[in-house]
């Protein structure tokens, strides 16, 4: 029991510290913000693309006027 207890303990222990890892890696290449948002057009929902996409055709417009 006591082997299973230590076992399960450490398992749980390795996942946190890869999560925390990962996390850090993601704040660090700027994917996601402090507040666990995605930054990136390309890693946000669907559910925030249709915003997304107007302000990348009208970055683009303006681009292609000036």
């Amino acid at each position: 029991m006591t082997v299973f207890v230590a076992g399960y303990v450490a398992t749980w222990m390795v996942f946190s510290l890869l999560a925390s890892l990962m996390q850090w890696g993601l704040l660090e290449v700027r994917l996601v913000s402090p507040l666990m948002v995605a930054a990136s057009p390309l890693t946000r929902s669907s559910h925030h693309a249709g915003d997304d996409f107007a302000r990348l055709k009208a970055a683009r417009a303006a681009q292609k006027g000036a």
